[in-house]
């Protein structure tokens, strides 16, 4: 999406769902798309997806990069509280779109998170994994859902700090070895 401003500036808005950056090809350089996008003549690139993906550091220093002061990107759940109050009936359409595809802030009250509480209430703490998830994706695990509120993380490289290959997180559960 390209977003051209009164005072003639130009920002180009990369948005994803949970696809990755395209490369280039013979006829562009073969360098991921924001990279890309920083070399055109524009005044700012943004990157916006549903969940954590950070882009090179390339892309993370360069000074025609966007990016909220403390994430490597915007998710789509940043924008929901600007469409909250909208009275426009496009704005509240949209709002609806995000509201079912999951792009709203996590609710901060947790409550029980048992298999027998309400669905919705513990999709709601899945939420909270987002930066969890990201973060170890980005040091080479594999994440993956147990049950709602359960992640799995398994690497076929463990470090000197985490020995381990496989490790299961859940909130239900409490063991201390």
């Amino acid at each position: 999406m390209t977003l051209t401003f009164d005072d003639g500036s130009i920002l180009l808005c990369e948005n994803k769902l949970d696809a990755m950056e395209t490369i280039g090809n013979e006829h562009t350089d073969f360098a991921p798309q924001l990279e890309r996008y920083l070399n055109l003549p524009v005044n700012g690139v943004m990157y916006i997806r549903s969940s954590w993906k950070s882009p090179s550091q390339h892309v993370l220093t360069h000074p025609k990069y966007i990016k909220p002061y403390d994430k490597p990107h915007f998710l789509w759940r940043d924008f929901y509280p600007m469409l909250v109050e909208d009275p426009n009936p496009l704005v509240k359409e949209l709002k609806l779109g995000f509201e079912k595809m999951g792009f709203m802030p996590p609710n901060p009250i947790i409550g029980d998170l048992s298999r027998e509480a309400p669905r919705k209430q513990r999709e709601n703490f899945s939420l909270f994994w987002l930066e969890t998830s990201a973060a170890a994706i980005n040091l080479g695990w594999n994440v993956n859902v147990g049950d709602v509120v359960e992640r799995y993380f398994t690497t076929l490289t463990p470090s000197s700090l985490i020995k381990s290959t496989s490790i299961q997180l859940s909130p239900n559960v409490f063991s201390f070895a």
